[in-house]
């Protein structure tokens, strides 16, 4: 008896979970794709970091701008990146540098970051004063 009301438990907490995952991902839309340039090399920035995070590790990569968007590329696997589109940008901010450069964009609807809903990218790159002398 104790190992079938057990068993009634577990499905119930499941079937709570599985409501729960079904109403966060409710406002997720799916996007357009990036529209990459074809006939010349992106503009890109180096030494960029990201947050939230791949897989929660610091990695710096890489923001290319695209026709209608921007790509963030990691360097450590080809299939991390994030395309954040500019029809989907609500508001961007540019903090300038103090220690730090970080753009911050808000997003008009959720996209998903590996398993996780983001409705804020942060792009930003360390500054120090080594790097301004030259």
């Amino acid at each position: 008896m104790a190992k079938i009301c057990a068993a009634i438990q577990d499905m119930k907490k499941n079937a709570v979970k599985r409501e729960q995952g079904r109403k966060e991902m409710q406002d997720v839309v799916t996007q357009d794709n990036l529209v990459e340039i074809r006939n010349r090399r992106p503009q890109r920035l180096g030494d960029i970091y990201v947050r939230p995070t791949l897989e929660g590790k610091r990695v710096p990569g890489e923001v290319e701008i695209h026709q209608n968007g921007l790509r963030y590329q990691s360097p450590v696997r080809n299939d991390h990146r994030i395309d954040v589109l500019l029809s989907n940008v609500k508001h961007p901010f540019f903090q300038p540098c103090a220690h730090e450069l970080i753009v911050l964009i808000h997003l008009k609807d959720p996209i998903m970051v590996g398993t996780k809903k983001i409705k804020d990218v942060q792009f930003y790159r360390e500054a120090t004063d080594i790097q301004f002398l030259y």
